[in-house]
């Protein structure tokens, strides 16, 4: 891939970053209105993405709690990934 082509579009980009920190939990600084405002119903978590992820830098607990906080719940879950809904 040349250095300067990019994957996503500029407004992605900023969208990813901006939820970024939901990954350790943290659902302040307008985060909890951007999942709104997107219509986010369902998250996928994958436990691996966490270990040894100097990019996430969080824990899969983290994230799993501050989901919980929020009002999402576990509806299914096949060894490392887990589907949450929000209820």
């Amino acid at each position: 891939m040349v250095p300067d082509q990019q994957v996503a579009d500029r407004r992605a980009d900023r969208t990813m970053r901006a939820l970024r920190p939901l990954n350790r939990g943290d659902w302040g600084g307008g985060r909890r209105a951007l999942v709104r405002r997107l219509a986010i119903r369902a998250v996928l978590v994958h436990a691996g993405l966490f270990l040894s992820n100097p990019a996430v830098r969080g824990t899969n607990a983290q994230a799993e709690r501050g989901l919980r906080r929020e009002g999402w719940r576990p509806a299914v879950r096949d060894g490392d990934v887990t589907l949450w809904l929000r209820r």
